[in-house]
């Protein structure tokens, strides 16, 4: 599912490729709800998590316009409380910003030399 998913997929075709963008934005999303739903309204969280609603929305026309499933928000399911604030601040640099990062970089053509 989402990042996790993509990086540990043998190849990737286009409809994968927008399913797991679209799961790791649900899942991101889920994260800072989580977050903010425990340590309260943080400005960084809530911000962040607009920026995911932002993210989601971007993609949804692309499914219409591919025509692929849109896949269940069932992303809640994957997200587990961080102990302490510290703690999720580290979830949201590696869950939401790292292995997003590579999860994009791995759907780009490979550069030729």
């Amino acid at each position: 599912m989402g990042a996790i998913g993509a990086l540990n997929a043998s190849s990737l075709s286009l409809p994968q490729m927008l399913t797991y963008a679209l799961q790791d934005e649900y899942l991101a999303q889920a994260r800072y709800n989580n977050i903010i739903g425990t340590f309260g309204n943080i400005p960084t969280f809530v911000q962040i998590r607009e920026a995911e609603l932002r993210h989601i929305r971007a993609l949804l026309p692309l499914f219409e316009r591919y025509q692929v499933p849109l896949p269940q928000d069932i992303s809640g399911s994957f997200v587990t409380t961080p102990q302490n604030l510290k703690a999720a601040y580290a979830t949201g640099v590696q869950g939401g910003e790292i292995d997003n990062i590579a999860m994009y970089e791995r759907f780009l053509p490979p550069k030729s030399s």
